[in-house]
């Protein structure tokens, strides 16, 4: 039996980091604070209105909501979008899977705003995915919305979790599935950071997906 497959979203298959960094600095600016990209990375992974407040200072925290109501609309703009691509073999590796009759959703920490307008704008929104679970849907963590799919599609053949940091491996031994982890230019993570974390399976680009799927899982 073929394991259901969960897709993070963010460096596993869009490169967005140019955009995220830009509109991060964009509000932080405007909030008054300038940052550097190591600083914004550093913080990278927590919901953006969490991430905006461990930006602020602990008198400003208040503005965190404001601030993720900013970049709702930076990163679902034209503008936003455009600093958005694909990542290597994304499309054809998900058409592959789902032609092989894998099924699969989509878990991110990234907002609503952003995640269906980048899905619309690259055409791999309708048809692929079960569900899509955003930061904006009530989940506090992704392990919590491992157990409402695991519940709610009565997932009995076990579950992949295809991703692109060292925290995503982590992730998936707590939530008690397997992980394979993307070690590329598009990963937030260096490959060093990746492996350090153990993750199950380690891939530098999603074409090998498919083969690791039928070979070993």
């Amino acid at each position: 039996m073929k394991p259901y497959l969960i897709f993070d979203y963010d460096g596993t298959l869009v490169n967005s980091k140019e955009m995220w960094l830009s509109a991060f600095k964009e509000v932080m600016k405007k909030f008054g604070h300038e940052m550097r990209n190591e600083d914004i990375k550093a913080r990278m992974g927590p919901k953006t209105k969490e991430m905006i407040a461990l930006c602020l200072p602990e008198n400003e925290k208040q503005k965190a909501e404001l601030g993720k109501e900013m970049i709702d609309q930076i990163v679902s703009s034209e503008k936003g979008l455009k600093l958005v691509n694909l990542c290597s073999n994304a499309l054809e590796t998900i058409t592959a899977l789902k032609k092989k009759g894998y099924k699969m959703s989509l878990v991110t920490n990234s907002d609503a705003a952003f995640v269906f307008a980048s899905l619309k704008r690259f055409q791999i929104q309708d048809g692929f995915w079960d569900l899509i679970i955003t930061a904006d849907d009530p989940f506090a963590k992704k392990e919590d919305s491992f157990k409402f799919l695991t519940e709610a599609l009565e997932l009995n053949n076990g579950i992949v979790y295809i991703a692109d940091k060292a925290s995503d491996a982590a992730l998936a031994k707590n939530a008690g599935v397997k992980s394979v982890i993307i070690a590329s230019a598009h990963s937030w993570d260096s490959e060093e950071k990746i492996m350090a974390a153990r993750p199950d399976f380690l891939i530098h680009d999603l074409k090998e997906l498919p083969k690791l799927l039928t070979k070993s899982l």
